[in-house]
């Protein structure tokens, strides 16, 4: 098995999954996973690999380096807000209508990214490799803006999402307030009174109701909605109303179909900068898989290794592998280390 593991590092083979298997090598993966903060780091973390590439080493652990080295001056790079929007932006893209939740969702993810990205190309001198990744995000604040200008937290769009929409919702209001001062008038009305099972106005299929007793129901002329599972009650939309009723309802439809509309113009953004949105996901992962692989190393009192020069852990031929004091990672307690050299 170290034989395979030297012949590996100079780049001869690469790991199988079954010597993986024996290293115990998932089993790190799984832990390095959990110290993720959200799933698309959680889901690069999974899909690593031990690699041949000489260079590739190199860069991988020179940018856990500087994770660990913006942990140990108490830099903390904040994924707040992270989501793994990826198949939102691809839905845009096809032409599909996001949700007013889903459009939330990629806000606080282009907002993560924004906040990100500036901060780590503030910390370049400390961590340019970090810097550089974070860098290449794109212009994707007008997307966070443009949904946070338009939907508020709750999921509901704004009323000043657009002039039609603000008219049309101060229509609605106007056409509810009348409805239901009619309704309350008509309740407390002294010659409806006896035939009320209550002087209340309740709501059935979206409709303004009186609750009428069913030996009386002759005595409110209207439209029946609804009955108590008893048969006593009959819940009654009376005729004066139902014009009232009808053009309330009207309103609601109207206003459904603007917030459509508005929810569909913003999708089309979305889909427009979908690359940009889902590079953004793409290297906020890869910053989070770094700030876990630092936070790893923290745990384990792990040491950057060195792959230059004839003192390092790996020559450039013919392949030496130098593990010094080396423990397994997963190993916990006294635990006894060992100097290895393989290969050379």
């Amino acid at each position: 098995m170290v034989r395979g593991l030297a012949e590996a590092l100079s780049g001869a083979i690469a790991l199988d999954d079954r010597t993986l298997e024996v290293l115990e090598f998932p089993a790190v993966i799984d832990r390095l996973s959990r110290l993720t903060a959200f799933s698309g780091g959680r889901e690069a973390a999974l899909a690593l690999r031990p690699v041949v590439d000489r260079d590739e080493v190199v860069r991988r652990q020179r940018v856990t380096a500087e994770a660990v080295h913006l942990g140990q001056l108490g830099i903390e790079v904040s994924l707040g807000g992270a989501r793994d929007i990826r198949s939102l932006a691809e839905r845009a893209e096809r032409g599909q209508v996001l949700t007013a939740a889903e459009l939330l969702d990629v806000a606080d993810a282009s907002r993560a990214a924004v906040t990100v990205q500036r901060a780590l190309v503030r910390l370049q001198p400390e961590a340019p490799l970090l810097a550089n990744i974070a860098g290449g995000i794109g212009e994707i604040a007008p997307v966070s803006a443009l949904i946070n200008g338009a939907i508020d937290d709750s999921g509901t769009v704004r009323n000043d999402a657009s002039p039609e929409l603000r008219q049309i919702r101060h229509e609605v209001g106007k056409a509810h307030d009348q409805l239901q001062q009619r309704m309350q008038t008509m309740a407390a009305s002294s010659s409806l009174r006896p035939a009320l099972q209550e002087p209340i106005v309740t709501i059935r299929d979206g409709r303004y109701v009186l609750p009428v007793k069913s030996e009386m129901r002759s005595a409110v002329r209207g439209v029946v909605h609804d009955s108590s599972a008893s048969g006593a009650t009959v819940y009654i939309e009376p005729m004066a109303v139902v014009e009232l009723g009808n053009r309330w309802r009207e309103l609601q439809v109207q206003e459904q179909h603007e917030v459509d509309r508005i929810l569909r113009e913003i999708s089309e953004v979305v889909g427009s900068t979908s690359a940009d949105l889902i590079d953004a996901v793409n290297r906020l992962s890869r910053i989070d898989l770094a700030v876990a692989k630092g936070k790893l190393a923290k745990e384990l009192d792990a040491q950057e290794l060195h792959v230059t020069g004839s003192q390092g852990w790996l020559r450039e031929a013919p392949g030496e592998l130098r593990l010094v004091q080396a423990r397994h990672p997963l190993l916990a307690g006294d635990v006894v280390a060992n100097t290895i050299i393989v290969g050379g």
